[in-house]
């Protein structure tokens, strides 16, 4: 499977996913990125699509946005490591938000990204990724 497949297989899951959180009265979803995954911004298309508000913050801004005003966040694939570090670095605040309900979908694919991604990938709550 190339990785145009496997990236149409993600456009579709994130179709199904973020059709299925809308029906659930999602305020407003927050996209952590700063670039576009494989050239394309699916996650905002789709929440366009479904009427859903979103933010995009970059790494930068991951230390001092308040997740609870959002009910999920993405962080995106394809990232250089500043964004993943920014996450992990910023851990503890991503726990207490998920542990009171958030829904966090953690993208951390690196292959055929082009030379701005990094080699790191963030740690979801809990723990490392297996």
């Amino acid at each position: 499977m190339n990785w145009q497949s496997l990236f149409r297989a993600f456009v579709l899951f994130c179709a199904v996913f973020v059709s299925s959180v809308a029906q659930a009265q999602v305020n407003k979803a927050l996209i952590i990125k700063e670039l576009d995954p494989w050239g394309y911004a699916a996650v905002e298309d789709e929440c366009t699509a479904q009427g859903i508000q979103y933010d995009v913050i970059g790494s930068g801004q991951v230390a001092t946005t308040d997740f609870y005003d959002y009910n999920m966040i993405f962080v995106m694939s394809c990232q250089a490591d500043v964004v993943y570090n920014a996450v992990t670095n910023n851990m503890a605040s991503f726990d207490s938000w998920v542990n009171d309900g958030g829904f966090l979908a953690l993208h951390g694919c690196n292959r055929s990204c082009g030379s701005a991604t990094g080699n790191t990938f963030p740690n979801p709550p809990g723990g490392n990724p297996t």
